[in-house]
């Protein structure tokens, strides 16, 4: 299991790299992948602040009037910011995702590709793909 977690932090480390929304080179890399390999949560949480400190924003999604996008924030392509949701960042939405009114998606949250977030409030985490979210409450350090 943590190989396959070490593998998917890879995987996003190298998209982030190669998709020049972060300057990555192979010392960060190596850093970040040793923090991951501890197998601890909070080092996976550490090596996501380190990318996320690193990001430039930009937007290839939709935000609709009415949502609130503030900071460094990278908006993936097909993925919509509805109207009365919070994006905070630095962080990273994925594509194809859809961002419901009441979420709040904090500081330090990347979520991944094909996510919907609803009626949540998400802060330092980490979404993994194809997850949906729809709660009333608050998740931190995920």
């Amino acid at each position: 299991m943590l190989g396959d977690t070490v593998s998917a932090i890879g995987d996003a480390l190298a998209r982030i790299h190669l998709s020049g929304y972060a300057e990555l080179d192979s010392e960060n890399v190596a850093a970040m992948m040793m923090m991951c390999l501890g197998g601890e949560p909070e080092d996976i949480l550490e090596a996501n602040h380190l990318i996320l400190d690193m990001i430039q924003s930009s937007n290839e999604g939709k935000v609709e009037d009415g949502a609130s996008v503030v900071g460094r924030v990278k908006i993936g392509k097909g993925t919509v910011v509805t109207r009365g949701s919070v994006v905070k960042g630095p962080s990273i939405i994925g594509e194809n995702c859809k961002i419901d009114p009441n979420a709040y998606i904090g500081p330090y949250t990347a979520v991944g590709d094909r996510c919907e977030v609803a009626r949540a409030e998400v802060d330092d985490s980490i979404v993994m793909d194809d997850t949906v979210i729809d709660v009333e409450g608050r998740s931190s350090g995920a």
